[in-house]
């Protein structure tokens, strides 16, 4: 069956609509945030973060006020648990000094794995349970593809 006049028209003025109505509804769009939003998003996890970060990182601002290059913020399944997870590292030297984050839902604890001085240091943030430790390694440039550990 050939295409009428009436039928091409009908079809653009529905992908026209379409169109509009996904560009108007903001909802339709997802939200993304990444760890320089971390301190705003979540005060209480990042006070905690302040607190449990040794001193001689309160200088180090892509370690203690995540702005380095930062990964999007997820929700991951932690032992039955939800967390926030979220990457950070050095702006151009992200392999050698990096962080694994995850921080509760209530933000009173925060956990974290960083490998620092070139990659030839490993700093334990917080007291992470083994599941928890067991998922920082996991999650450590899994892509956003691991959504439970």
């Amino acid at each position: 069956m050939k295409p009428t006049l009436r039928h091409l028209l009908i079809l653009s003025m529905a992908l026209v609509s379409l169109s509009t109505a996904s560009a108007a509804d903001p909802a339709a769009a997802p939200v993304y945030h990444v760890m320089s939003d971390f301190p705003t998003l979540y005060p209480a996890a990042y006070k905690c973060w302040r607190q449990l970060l040794p001193s001689q990182f309160a200088g180090t601002s892509w370690l203690s006020q995540f702005a380095g290059g930062s990964s999007q913020i997820r929700p991951v399944n932690v032992g039955g648990a939800t967390m926030s997870y979220g990457a950070e590292c050095e702006r151009d030297d992200c392999g050698a000094n990096s962080v694994q984050l995850l921080a509760s839902a209530d933000g009173s604890s925060v956990v974290a794995l960083a490998t620092l001085a070139g990659g030839d240091a490993v700093l334990i943030v917080g007291s992470p349970s083994p599941v928890e430790l067991t998922c920082l390694k996991i999650l450590d440039g899994d892509e956003g593809k691991v959504t439970s550990c």
